[in-house]
Formats: C-alpha cells, sequence, structure tokens
C-alpha cells in the first residue's frame, strides 16, 4: 500500500516535467532572444541567482538530455551555457556588460523565450521616456518694406526705363499724325465714292452721277441692263467746264419719250 503512495508522487513529477528537445538564438542589435523548445510544458517559471557578479537562471522540473554550450559574436553577450542537474534547468549567460533579463512563454506553454537586455540601453529608453523635451526659441527676423527695392532696384529700374519709352514712342506717333493730315486726306480721296445725282427717266430707267477719286461717271440703270453712259476727268481744264445741270437730264428724259413714241 506505501508503495502505492509512493508511485503516484513520481508520476505526478514526471508528467510535469519537461525536456529541451531545442535551443534558438536571435542576436539583435538592441537584444539577444533565448528560445528553449520542450516536450511539454513549463510547469514553473524562471528564477534569478547571483553568483560571484553573475546571473544564473534556474527552471523547475526541467532538463536537457546533454550540456549544451554556444560561443557568440554578440555586442550582448559573450556565450551561453546550458545544463541540467537534479531535474532543475540551469542558464549561465556571459557578458561583460550589466545585462536585465526577461522571460515569457508561448500560448501553449511548450516555448520559454529568454531575453537580455544590456542596462544602458534600458536606462536610456526610460531617460528619453522621462525627459522633457526642450524648445529652443530663436528671434524671427523682422522683414525690412524697403528690402525688396534695394536688393532689386536693377529689375525696377529696367521696368521703369521700358516704360517711359512707351510713353515717348505714343506721344511722337500722335506728333507725327497732326504734323500730317494730307495723308489721311489722300487716303480718303482714294477710297471715296459718292453719288452726286440721280434722276429717273422712266418707272424703269435711272441715270446716276458717281464721283471716285479724280473721276465722274455718268450711269445708266434698268431693269434689263446697266451702261456706262460716259466718264469725266476732273483733272484737265477742258473737262472743269463741263456742268451737268437740269437741262442734261431733261433732254436725256426728252429723247428716251422721243423713243418710246416713236416704237
Amino acid at each position: 500500500m506505501k508503495k502505492i503512495f509512493l508511485i503516484f508522487p513520481i508520476l505526478f513529477a514526471i508528467a510535469q516535467s519537461a525536456t529541451i528537445k531545442d535551443i534558438e538564438i536571435f542576436d539583435r542589435k538592441e537584444n539577444l532572444d533565448l528560445l528553449l523548445l520542450s516536450d511539454g510544458i513549463f510547469s514553473t517559471n524562471p528564477e534569478i541567482l547571483k553568483m560571484q557578479n553573475e546571473k544564473i537562471i534556474t527552471l523547475k522540473n526541467t532538463s536537457i538530455d546533454q550540456k549544451w554550450q554556444k560561443h557568440l559574436s554578440s555586442s550582448i553577450l559573450n556565450s551561453i551555457e546550458v545544463f541540467s542537474k537534479n531535474k532543475n534547468l540551469y542558464i549561465v549567460p556571459k557578458s561583460e556588460k550589466k545585462i536585465t533579463i526577461q522571460a515569457a512563454k508561448s500560448k501553449d506553454g511548450y516555448t520559454l523565450r529568454l531575453r537580455f537586455i544590456p542596462e544602458q540601453s534600458i536606462d536610456h529608453i526610460d531617460s528619453l521616456i522621462n525627459k522633457t523635451p526642450e524648445i529652443k526659441s530663436k528671434p524671427i527676423a523682422t522683414f525690412k518694406k524697403n528690402s525688396v527695392l534695394e536688393e532689386d532696384y536693377q529689375y525696377w529700374a529696367v521696368l521703369g526705363i521700358m516704360g517711359l519709352l512707351i510713353i515717348v514712342l505714343v506721344f511722337v506717333r500722335k506728333k507725327i499724325n497732326l504734323d500730317n493730315p494730307w495723308k489721311k486726306n489722300k487716303l480718303d480721296q482714294h477710297t471715296s465714292l459718292q453719288i452726286l445725282s440721280a434722276k429717273n427717266i422712266d418707272t424703269n430707267n435711272k441715270i446716276i452721277l458717281i464721283q471716285s477719286q479724280n473721276y465722274r461717271y455718268i450711269l445708266l440703270l434698268g431693269n434689263k441692263q446697266n451702261l456706262l453712259i460716259d466718264k469725266i476727268i476732273l483733272d484737265g481744264q477742258e473737262n472743269k467746264s463741263r456742268i451737268i445741270d437740269d437741262d442734261f437730264w431733261a433732254s436725256l428724259k426728252q429723247s428716251s419719250i422721243n423713243n418710246k413714241n416713236a416704237r
């Protein structure tokens, strides 16, 4: 009966124990992670012991088949040693710096992560969090009203000269037009067309007198056709004496009536 009672604690201890199957290391600039992968659930939390200025991590009810040791070229740790004794696991990290150890388990409990962080980096992070930022005020440079004119005086000088030239050109053009009115009259003389007189011969025919430039034209306008009767040059002395008056129009009208009666 006593043997039966002794077997139960042994079986319970075996069920609660875990054996390390694999070890992985992840080295970073800020920290170094050590992952312990076991075939069972880590039932206890790691404890840290200090011996001769060294930190030793212990895990109860945890073992490893053989001693594991690795030398590192890390800025955080020089080496790590893992071994088991009396059903307890011992992890010995060696470093020239003071380190802080953080432990965390996975959700299923089969993986334990040990993170090694230099104490200087932790102190630096805490100082950054607790440090009140200092804002240095600098005097704002005042803007001078005449600074633009002083720096860009050449630009404004060019604009002023261009404006003055435009005003001079406009003035000269107006002066030339006022001093030479004959140009405008000459242009009008060559382009003007005036109807000096018009007389109806009958209901279907009309005679008109037109002047254009230095010529006068006598035209017969009718329903069926239009005829040029005469062309008079105004510059000649002989043509200046020719006068078209009411007698001329009357004679044209009378001749037209006679032609109709003859028909």
